[in-house]
């Protein structure tokens, strides 16, 4: 995969899994938080640096929006749940 800077990664995911409260914020409504823990392995020379983005699509090709709980929760969610 490339990303929209150009640097070439391997992605994959590990685990993925829905709940309604994440870190004690609940989804809105009748949705759900999708929590996907990925392994990306930057190919290329140069450093990078991970940003917290997703297209979100279902098997008929819906797509879907999503909210970022943003990068400080993202992290302390991975400290969490002991992923490095």
């Amino acid at each position: 995969m490339t990303c929209w800077y150009g640097a070439h990664l391997e992605v994959r995911v590990v685990d993925a899994y829905t709940a309604k409260t994440v870190q004690g914020k609940d989804a809105r409504g009748s949705g759900l938080w999708l929590v996907a823990i990925v392994d990306a392995t930057n190919l290329d020379q140069e450093r990078g640096e991970g940003v917290f983005a997703l297209k979100l699509q279902d098997d008929r090709g819906r797509a879907f929006g999503w909210t970022s709980v943003g990068t400080v929760a993202a992290l302390a969610l991975a400290n969490e749940l002991g992923v490095e």
